[in-house]
């Protein structure tokens, strides 16, 4: 068989983990500086740890098929205009820093057809234990707050811009389950009626495209977020994911659509020997410790192992507004905990064996 002529699909280059710390330039002005630099400019006064990463896609076919360069953009270049950017731009919300970033690409390289831009910013508390330095801080520390995160997409000439959180650690002590689930000769999990939950969440959603509400949409739904994962007593983590999903299509109603992603930790009760010993993992119950013969804890406090390093159950759940749910007013999460309506949900899919 004669092979025909080929043909070069799609193609992507860019740089990541572009790691940028944004310092306060009001930290090395003499205090009165300082004070006015940041009056001058709210937000300005905390350092801001930022990871980028700039894709440019399609456009260099010649490159890639011939070794002519002449329409390929130096990755350095890339970088420093994320550098430019960011220097300009902060305090301003990711999502304009990202938008901005690929506008300015676009201007620069009309012959690239796309771009896209991942920005995650995490602001550093300040670190100030005794109370000697009042209101300006000289040291911070990075927190355990979540990543506020965009996605700046420039296709076919048109900008999309998506927010986000990542990195959101929640734990619940009560009110997850795990029953009723598919058994065969490989299962080894056994049915759970009450249980710990530990996760990390990330979302990603799309709104009404205003600059000036991206902070508090952001805020909106990390709200949504946690009250779901609060007060929703999940049968698996599939039907906890739906419900914040659900929750911030009620409680935001700027969000158009939403992606939610629990990464299980799993937890382990505490066992005689080291937590890394090979057995199976169980789960702790109320009345004591795995592995200490149904003794009891005096405190009655459950001490389990986060297997870090063990295989991580991934589940994800995309969901939108129907059309019938945008013409009624009716937000998608509305229905009940399970129950969809045709383009209601896009069912959450697994890696692993998420619980």
């Amino acid at each position: 068989m004669t092979a025909g002529p080929l043909e070069l699909g799609s193609h992507t280059y860019g740089k990541q983990r572009i790691h940028l710390v944004a310092l306060p330039e009001a930290g090395r002005a003499p205090d009165g500086a300082r004070d006015a630099t940041i009056r001058a400019n709210p937000g300005t006064d905390k350092p801001v740890e930022l990871a980028a990463e700039v894709m440019l896609t399609g456009g260099f076919e010649t490159s890639y098929l011939h070794g002519d360069n002449r329409s390929v953009v130096t990755t350095d270049s890339l970088v420093r205009l994320v550098f430019l950017a960011v220097e300009r731009l902060l305090p301003a919300p990711v999502e304009a820093v990202a938008a901005a970033i690929v506008s300015e690409l676009h201007e620069r390289y009309r012959f690239v057809p796309g771009v896209t831009v991942d920005l995650s910013a995490r602001t550093w508390c300040p670190l100030d234990a005794g109370g000697s330095y009042g209101p300006r801080p000289r040291a911070f520390w990075r927190g355990g707050e979540d990543r506020q995160q965009a996605r700046a997409v420039l296709r076919d000439g048109r900008t999309r811009v998506h927010s986000g959180i990542g990195g959101l650690h929640l734990l619940a002590t009560t009110g997850s389950s795990f029953e009723g689930f598919f058994v065969d000769d490989l299962t080894t999990s056994p049915p759970v009626a009450d249980r710990p939950l530990y996760g990390i969440v990330d979302a990603e959603w799309t709104a009404v495209p205003d600059a000036t509400a991206w902070e508090d949409q952001r805020a909106a739904v990390r709200a949504a977020i946690l009250e779901s994962f609060e007060s929703v007593s999940s049968r698996s983590v599939q039907q906890l994911v739906a419900a914040m999903c659900g929750a911030v299509l009620t409680g935001v109603p700027a969000v158009d659509d939403v992606s939610v992603t629990f990464e299980s930790l799993p937890l382990t009760g505490a066992v005689s020997g080291s937590p890394g010993s090979p057995r199976h993992p169980e789960t702790p119950s109320r009345s004591g410790s795995p592995g200490s013969s149904g003794l009891a804890s005096p405190t009655g406090r459950v001490v389990g192992y986060a297997m870090a390093d063990h295989p991580r159950g991934v589940t994800t759940a995309s969901m939108r507004r129907s059309e019938t749910a945008v013409a009624t007013g009716t937000a998608a999460g509305a229905l009940p905990a399970g129950h969809t309506e045709d383009g209601r949900a896009e069912h959450a899919h697994t890696e692993g064996r998420s619980r």
